[in-house]
């Protein structure tokens, strides 16, 4: 029992140290780009087999979250997490009216671009060739103040002005302005000072990306402990944040959550994991598809999280199907099985099963339904 608790122990202490340690030292003003590098190696398409091949070297900090995209069309291709410096995308069935001109590989706000070899005729019009900046790829706030009863927001986006771009109080979806009131190119304002109530926190969407941070104010009612509806999500009792544990090895709440509440705050994690956000991919400290049988032992009692052993029907079908402790996916899922807060995506993802067939693609902020690969009924059957 010592020697397993010291484990535990040592294994926490570990996790934190790597957690500071890429704090420290990435904490600088091009933050996300530091250390990082991306190159097109060759993008193919093969006639005969209807197969479209990108080729991409990266290198820096691990995993990568890599996104490759139809640069004239401005619609996503796949997506895949990987740890490999050499990241092979392969797409089966392209039909030729459905063939890129030109693709566009992303690693965070790093963008490359390259023509399709082999590509259908039409493409030599110039109007299908678009620009990396011809889509809208990143949204991030950058300063949040409540001064003199007024709430100023400020920050910028990538790529082309958002169809909708709104201010949220996050924890209670009430819109609070979509009046941009900044006249820089790629910039957003938002003043408010006719607020019902000071939001704790603020989220600014712009289409299917978001971002997020805390109002520096001192409103009692932020701090106040809220009352978790499901067990699985309840902070420790009589136990400060920072001294609070998950039952997942007893790793503290601030190894996934973290402790800052401003941009820097995420450096780590998108060191970590590739993205903003709560730790939530099993790969930042598993090997890929570590739980081929699956589990509902993570985080909070999680599944594992973008794993095509998971997707599989008989890998999550069995455990949805065992209702001896109640209906298990209702937990994240709703009890619909529509989807809930507990369940939207932080980056888009393209779901494929074990065998590698395409079943969907979500974008960013997606509520994942049980529906979403098949019938709603079958989810309640099983």
């Amino acid at each position: 029992m010592i020697d397993r608790f010291s484990q535990l122990l040592f294994l926490q202490w570990v996790l934190f140290l790597i957690i500071s340690l890429a704090y420290d030292h990435f904490a600088w003003a091009d933050q996300q780009n530091s250390g990082y590098s991306l190159i097109i190696k060759s993008a193919q398409y093969d006639n005969e087999k209807q197969e479209l091949k990108v080729k991409v070297a990266l290198q820096g900090e691990r995993p990568y979250q890599v996104e490759l995209i139809d640069a004239g069309r401005g619609s996503q291709l796949a997506s895949e997490t990987t740890r490999k410096g050499m990241l092979k995308f392969k797409l089966k069935n392209i039909q030729e009216d459905s063939i890129p001109c030109v693709v566009e590989v992303r690693l965070h706000s790093l963008v490359q671009s390259l023509e399709v070899e082999n590509s259908p005729e039409i493409c030599s019009d110039s109007q299908y060739v678009s620009a990396p900046n011809d889509v809208l790829s990143e949204v991030a706030i950058d300063d949040v103040k409540y001064e003199g009863f007024t709430l100023s927001v400020t920050g910028s986006f990538k790529g082309v002005y958002p169809n909708s771009l709104k201010l949220y109080d996050d924890l209670t979806e009430v819109l609070l302005s979509d009046d941009n009131q900044s006249n820089e190119v790629n910039h957003f304002s938002f003043r408010e000072s006719e607020l019902a109530e000071l939001p704790c926190r603020i989220r600014v969407q712009a289409d299917s990306f978001s971002s997020f941070k805390q109002v520096q104010h001192t409103l009692d009612n932020c701090f106040e402990r809220l009352t978790a509806i499901v067990p699985l999500f309840a902070e420790n009792d009589h136990v400060l944040y920072r001294n609070g544990l998950d039952k997942h090895l007893e790793l503290g709440c601030d190894s996934c959550h973290g402790r800052g509440s401003d941009a820097s705050a995420n450096v780590a994690t998108i060191q970590l994991q590739g993205h903003a956000g709560t730790i939530s991919e099993c790969i930042t400290c598993h090997q890929v598809d570590s739980f081929p049988n699956g589990t509902l032992q993570g985080p909070h009692g999680m599944h594992p999280v973008n794993e095509p052993s998971w997707i599989d029907a008989e890998g999550h079908g069995k455990f949805a199907g065992d209702i001896s402790e109640g209906d298990r996916c209702a937990t994240c899922h709703g009890a619909d099985h529509l989807g809930t807060r507990l369940a939207k995506v932080p980056v888009k993802r393209v779901l494929k099963n074990s065998e590698g067939e395409l079943l969907a693609v979500v974008s960013a902020g997606t509520e994942i339904a049980c529906d979403l690969c098949h019938g709603l009924a079958k989810s309640f059957v099983d």
